[in-house]
């Protein structure tokens, strides 16, 4: 068979075979892969505790509790800056309550404003507005869904955290192990197929892990230098709501604005929309650079990825799309280097 066509076909039977695994098997597996990406992460932390002669077991446990203080360190400083603006946001509460109860009683005029302005029929407000309520209605429930899953989120944290500490512990011997496993006729290639899934995984990992950042800051010093309040609290949301393809900032501002347009704060309106057309400007060209850069693959490709990924799987494709055009990659290089 043509060297093209093998590949062409090593192509379908791994993109299918990708799809199977990520629509049904996954579930299964979580908390051995976030362990095994927890283990990548703190690799190299390891590695320098046993450079300055800490034992292997001690090695891995110290790089766990690193991790995990340094995550606890960025959790207690957000969590400061948030108690500093909703301590803020309490004060003015009562002053939000009254106004919010000013425009209930004067809702009829409102309304008619809104159908001036827009030039659409009263019937089509209140079927809108019916519809804005279901949707919060929605978001509630998913919210309580989540939060019925939390005990479910603490098993697979603490089957992760083993999981990742054994393969610290012995990525020697596990490593030896698989390569035992495999075919004679792979094992030259094993070590390039590693080092590239585990850079590329990282590096991805990394650029979502900026972009959610840049989100965040780009957000909060956006309304911070504009003089509007609350620029952290709502960053930090953005960056969060960042991770949920095609919300993000526009979650928050893109009613923010049209709340503030139809009650006459237009100068409000149009700062808030310069926020946000900086963070989308900002996104649409930093994303692809980014991830593409930090995998290895091409930014058209990691553009694609992303769409597939997304239209394939919701918003778990963020992350499952462009991981698969990485492996496909690695698919690709070791076959060749195989031929």
């Amino acid at each position: 068979m043509p060297m093209y066509w093998k590949s062409f076909w090593v192509s379908i039977v791994f993109l299918l075979s990708a799809y199977v695994f990520w629509r049904w098997c996954l579930g299964y597996i979580v908390p051995f892969v976030f362990g095994a990406l927890l283990a990548m992460l703190l690799q190299p932390i390891a590695s320098w505790f046993e450079s300055h002669h800490v034992p292997r077991s001690g090695a891995a446990l110290m790089s766990l509790a690193v991790g995990g203080g340094g995550v606890l360190i960025v959790l207690g400083s957000v969590v400061s800056l948030l108690v500093a603006e909703l301590l803020q946001l309490s004060h003015r509460l009562p002053q939000y309550l009254s106004r919010g109860e000013h425009l209930i009683q004067h809702n009829r005029d409102w309304e008619a404003q809104l159908v001036r302005q827009l030039h659409v029929r009263p019937r089509l407000v209140n079927t809108s507005l019916t519809s804005l309520y279901h949707i919060s209605e929605g978001l509630v429930r998913s919210l309580m869904v989540l939060l019925l899953k939390v005990p479910n989120l603490g098993l697979v944290v603490i089957i992760g955290t083993v999981t990742a500490y054994f393969l610290i512990r012995d990525h020697r011997w596990i490593s030896t192990q698989v390569l035992r496993a495999l075919p004679p006729s792979i094992r030259p290639q094993y070590q390039a197929a590693k080092y590239d899934i585990v850079n590329g995984t990282l590096g991805f990992l990394k650029a979502e892990a900026l972009l959610v950042f840049l989100t965040a800051a780009i957000t909060a010093a956006g309304l911070l230098l504009l003089g509007i309040r609350y620029g952290v609290l709502v960053g930090i949301a953005a960056g969060l709501l960042d991770l949920v393809p095609y919300l993000g900032p526009t979650a928050i501002l893109g009613p923010w604005i049209l709340g503030a347009w139809f009650l006459g704060q237009h100068v409000l309106a149009l700062k808030l929309l310069l926020v946000l057309l900086a963070v989308a400007l900002a996104r649409q060209i930093l994303e692809p650079r980014l991830v593409g850069s930090n995998m290895g693959v091409h930014p058209l490709v990691a553009v694609i990825a992303l769409y597939i990924g997304i239209r394939l799987f919701g918003a778990s494709g963020v992350i499952i799309g462009p991981i698969t055009a990485l492996m496909l990659r690695v698919v690709h290089r070791t076959q060749q280097a195989i031929s």
